[in-house]
């Protein structure tokens, strides 16, 4: 964006790229003090050019309208100024300084002095704008807490910068104070408002042994936290840093138009002196008509509307995105998004609840139903797995569960291992036919997902768990197949589990039992199958799907909350652990690019009938001032138009 800006020649801390610097954020008594100054600057400005044409063509006339220029203009001289000085000629300040200078040496004083004033009102307003496109990205600085209450062993408690905080430390929280890292809950029972992160606003309820993300506000009861990451490494630092860094990675249209402004400007200034010299000697005109004319071009060029209109677009729309705990890592992935022509996705955790509850236990003799349930969870309790976890949660029986011996988790397939001497394989299906285990045929196939039992080798019963459809998924499907988004899905569950959610939302292609490495060849099937006529991309839980994330076009992770494998592989991350967020996500995505092709538009068709009545000498120096400043003004307020109906 700095980049950009300094094509426009604003870098000085004048100009549209003053509040455009990573981290900046101009608070409102800021913003009031800009106003009044500029509002003094403008009456005084406006003042003496009134007086000067009271005057008239006299000295004090044309003294009048100098000391106007000098109020209103100054500080542009003084930065084309230092521009030249440096090396960096042609800018916007060096634009309006010599055409508004050349209406001078035309005698036409109102006119230079106008160039300077209204684009002094104009500068400040698309401050203001650039100012309010960022007010949702700046408020996510108040993330970060100044200080931390640290607890040692003797209950004594000190106060500490938030970032000397480290893991093991044990903080007090305060109602009403953000939580300073990412940690752990000790002491204390309270709600928290998660907004700031995830966008949802109903408080969430904490106690001992829940996880606290930093940045999240304590609204009840005190809280003892035992820390668990540094604050570089927190959940409230990587947002930070993911939402300051989304300026420097832009979108193709961003980066053509630096790469033109780079030439532009020389450009219009060759053409400028070639016009004032050129129609004086082959045409009718007069040297003072050909200078008026290439006035009236230099006035006209100046490419600060475009340069600023697009990236303020796409800074409203990353802004509004964070507010509701949508995190997009750069610009260039909100107009990618307007690419996307295939969407897959996993199934559970994401089309799906992924909370899975224990629905069937069925045995075969010897064994009983509680035989089964009691040893599938003494197996699978050396699992993290989701589905593992869920047996285990199943079991209430009275014994104790057994330590297992040798356990051994296989990825992707199950769990073996010894219990009570006794060889215990839990899994899918094809892992214990591969094993030589016959099966009992399952006379019911409801996409529930299935978990075959066998002892020493004898097929002894079987587990189903039910996953519940998350209730956005139909909605969210709908959608996206009305965007005209071909749609799939890639699991690594069973082909009856994946079939039966792929029929429930009417999604055609779906792909089961697949490994990471398989969901990854899938998916580079799919873009081969697109053939570079649209982006895919991929909406995963974060944790499981990082191989596929990072390789789809753009990868969408679900419930990034303090993940830090989110964060890493995905393009765009939901932090909620909310589906309905992704139209969202694209309806912003198609309201930036079409607010983008508006001003472009609207830039194009202004400045080109300007210009072309300038060159035939039909437009006056007033019609060019509004075709830069005014143009430049709609342009800015056009961008930040319709975003707040988001959400």
């Amino acid at each position: 964006m700095n980049e950009m800006m300094k094509t426009c020649g604003c870098n000085d801390g004048e100009g549209c790229g003053q509040v455009f610097r990573a981290g900046d954020s101009m608070a409102g008594h800021d913003l009031r003090r800009q106003d009044w100054l500029m509002a003094v600057r403008f009456a005084v400005a406006a003042g003496l050019a009134f007086a000067g044409w009271m005057f008239g063509e006299g000295w004090e006339g044309v003294a009048c309208y100098a000391a106007a220029y000098v109020v209103a203009g100054g500080h542009v001289m003084a930065a084309a100024a230092r521009n030249v000085l440096r090396g960096r000629v042609f800018d916007e300040n060096f634009l309006m300084t010599v055409a508004s200078l050349g209406a001078f040496y035309l005698g036409e004083y109102a006119e230079g002095v106008a160039i300077m004033l209204f684009y002094l009102v104009g500068e400040h307003l698309q401050e203001r704008s650039v100012a309010k496109s960022k007010q949702s990205i700046s408020s996510l600085m108040q993330l970060r807490p100044d200080t931390a209450r640290v607890r040692d062993a003797e209950g004594h408690t000190r106060e500490v910068p938030a970032a000397e905080a480290v893991p093991g430390d044990c903080l007090l929280v305060h109602p009403g104070e953000r939580v300073p890292v990412d940690g752990v809950v000790l002491e204390g029972v309270s709600s928290l408002d998660t907004s700031s992160l995830t966008g949802e606003s109903l408080p969430r309820e904490v106690s001992v042994g829940d996880e606290v993300l930093s940045g999240c506000v304590n609204l009840s009861g005190v809280l003892a936290v035992r820390v668990r990451k540094r604050w570089e490494d927190s959940t409230a630092a990587r947002v930070l840093e993911i939402v300051q860094a989304s300026a420097e990675r832009k979108t193709k249209l961003e980066n053509l138009i630096t790469r033109i402004s780079s030439w532009y400007t020389p450009c219009v200034v060759a053409a400028a002196c070639l016009l004032a010299v050129l129609f004086p000697l082959l045409g009718d005109v007069s040297w003072a008509e050909g200078l008026r004319r290439g006035v009236i071009l230099l006035v006209i060029s100046c490419p600060c509307a475009l340069v600023l209109s697009i990236p303020l677009t796409f800074c409203a729309a990353i802004g509004r995105a964070s507010r509701l705990g949508i995190l997009f890592k750069g610009s260039a992935f909100v107009d990618a998004l307007n690419r996307v022509r295939m969407v897959a996705f996993d199934k559970t955790g994401t089309l799906t609840e992924g909370d899975f509850e224990v629905s069937e236990v069925r045995a075969w003799p010897p064994f009983s139903r509680k035989d089964i349930l009691f040893v599938a969870a003494s197996l699978e309790a050396v699992s993290p797995h989701p589905i593992a976890r869920s047996i285990v949660r199943a079991w209430s029986g009275s014994r104790e569960l057994e330590r297992v011996e040798d356990g051994k988790v296989v990825a992707g397939k199950g769990v073996c291992g010894m219990l009570k001497g006794r060889f215990v394989m839990v899994g899918k299906a094809s892992w214990l036919q591969e094993a030589g285990v016959v099966l009992q045929a399952d006379d019911k196939e409801d996409g529930s997902v299935v978990v075959e039992l066998a002892v020493d080798g004898v097929y002894a019963g079987r587990i189903k768990l039910a996953d519940r459809m998350r209730g956005a998924a139909p909605a969210v499907v709908d959608f996206l197949r009305g965007a005209g988004c071909e749609l799939a899905v890639l699991t690594g569950d069973t082909v009856v589990a994946g079939q039966y959610v792929a029929r429930r939302l009417r999604i055609p292609t779906f792909h089961t039992n697949l490994l990471p490495d398989a969901k990854v060849s899938c998916l580079e099937l799919f873009q081969r199958r697109l053939g570079g006529k649209g982006y895919v991309a991929f909406v995963g839980d974060g944790m499981n799907d990082a191989p596929v994330l990072t390789r789809a076009d753009i990868g969408i992770a679900m419930g990034g909350l303090g993940s830090d494998v989110a964060m890493e592989a995905a393009d765009v991350v939901l932090m909620a652990n909310d589906l309905s967020k992704l139209p969202i996500a694209f309806g912003l995505a198609q309201h930036a690019r079409r607010l983008v092709r508006q001003n472009i538009w609207l830039i194009a068709g202004v400045k080109g009938v300007v210009l072309a009545m300038g060159v035939l000498g039909v437009a006056t120096t007033w019609e060019a001032v509004f075709a830069d400043v005014g143009v430049s003004i709609l342009a800015s307020l056009n961008a930040l138009r319709g975003f707040a109906r988001f959400g």
